[in-house]
């Protein structure tokens, strides 16, 4: 899909850099109680992007929801930083 869209690297920059803030903010928010999470969906076939992708947004959500929806007492479900 990256090859399609008219500025890849863009793209691709602007997803890591979310990923690496969200990360950054839950380590130093941890200690005050405070939970920072972030939902990014993958390749799913819609209009925007020419309807690439083997699923629907429909698919996509359902595979998102368990992470979004984190309980109080859930465990984080993500990368740690070293």
């Amino acid at each position: 899909m990256l090859t399609r869209l008219n500025h890849p690297s863009a793209y691709s920059t602007s997803q890591a850099a979310l990923n690496s803030y969200t990360i950054t903010l839950g380590h130093e928010l941890r200690e005050e109680g405070i939970r920072v999470n972030a939902v990014t969906p993958g390749i799913t076939a819609i209009k925007f992007n020419e309807f690439l992708g083997n699923g629907t947004a429909k698919d996509g959500a359902k595979v998102l929801l368990p992470f979004a929806l984190l309980e109080a007492e859930d465990e984080p479900r993500t990368s740690e930083l070293s």
